[in-house]
């Protein structure tokens, strides 16, 4: 009877260990932060090729998360995910790109998709690649930007104030 309560005892142990692991490791402190941003002057540029603008961000936390998907909060208050954006949204891993013409990328230097995309490091730039006088116009009014992601499974989210951070 003795072998079987220490059993127990051992079995209840391990899942409370689980458990206060599972919420301290929810519960880390970690964020996202707007380190750097590139612009561009709308009415200089024709759009005659398309321009990448890249935005550099920083995770403050232990662990590395899994970017799940980037919205944006544009003038009219209301958050804008990739499915309704008219440009596309890429991960620049090793932070080469500020503001360059496609035309100019070295073909060496891969961008990584937004979605599901693992951080390996804790710097990134996130990539906006764009070919139409809007697409800048709608850049030069997001107010905040909002990064969905995961650590261990675990969903959360961010927003950065686009203007203030930087």
């Amino acid at each position: 009877m003795t072998e079987t309560i220490k059993k127990r005892a051992a079995i209840l142990l391990l899942c409370a260990i689980a458990a206060a692991s599972l919420f301290y490791v929810s519960t880390l402190p970690g964020e996202f932060l707007i380190t750097s941003r590139s612009s561009m002057d709308v009415e200089s540029h024709d759009f005659s090729e398309t321009i990448l603008l890249g935005t550099g961000i920083t995770w403050t936390g232990l662990w590395k998360p899994t970017i799940l998907e980037v919205d944006f909060l544009g003038e009219d208050h209301f958050f804008k995910g990739q499915e309704e954006l008219t440009f596309d949204l890429f991960i620049d891993e090793d932070r080469h790109i500020g503001s360059i013409s496609e035309e100019n990328l070295i073909p060496a230097h891969p961008l990584q998709e937004v979605k599901n995309f693992k951080m390996k490091e804790k710097y990134m730039n996130l990539i906006v690649r764009m070919s139409r006088k809007e697409d800048q116009m709608f850049l030069n009014n997001v107010r905040s930007i909002r990064i969905h992601y995961s650590i261990f499974g675990i969903r959360k989210s961010r927003i950065m104030d686009f203007i203030e951070e930087v």
